[in-house]
């Protein structure tokens, strides 16, 4: 074997709802991050409150 079958995950926080996602899943462009430098996960985003 080669190293560990295992990869620390890094993650960031929703800063509406806390969920945490994983930062392999976002977007290389920033998409979710608002002008303000806000996270915003899949489910809030669409959501007019940002």
């Amino acid at each position: 074997m080669s190293g560990p079958l295992w990869l620390e995950a890094k993650r960031v926080f929703c800063d509406r709802c806390r969920c945490s996602v994983d930062t392999d899943l976002i977007h290389a462009d920033g998409h979710h991050y608002s002008d303000n430098g806000d996270f915003y996960c899949a489910d809030c985003w669409g959501s007019d409150e940002h």
